[in-house]
């Protein structure tokens, strides 16, 4: 039996794709956006933690949130 598509990355792959894409799709809406004085994280990336946790599914958003401030720092 194959592993399902969703475990045959790594994590750091999956946000890395998946920040690429939102990333390149957000591009042409960069001066649209809002701006905040102290925001610590771009829109792309933002979104990105939020779709890998769709795609990983995730069913509680603040533990998500939590486990990728935790684990995944450095990204």
């Amino acid at each position: 039996m194959t592993p399902h598509p969703r475990y045959q990355y790594k994590p750091e792959d999956l946000f890395l794709t998946v920040f690429v894409y939102i990333d390149d799709w957000l591009k042409p809406y960069q001066d649209l956006l809002p701006q905040q004085p102290a925001q610590k994280a771009t829109y792309s990336e933002l979104l990105t933690i939020a779709v890998v946790g769709e795609i990983l599914a995730q069913p509680y958003e603040s533990t998500w949130y939590w486990i990728v401030s935790q684990l995944f720092r450095e990204l």
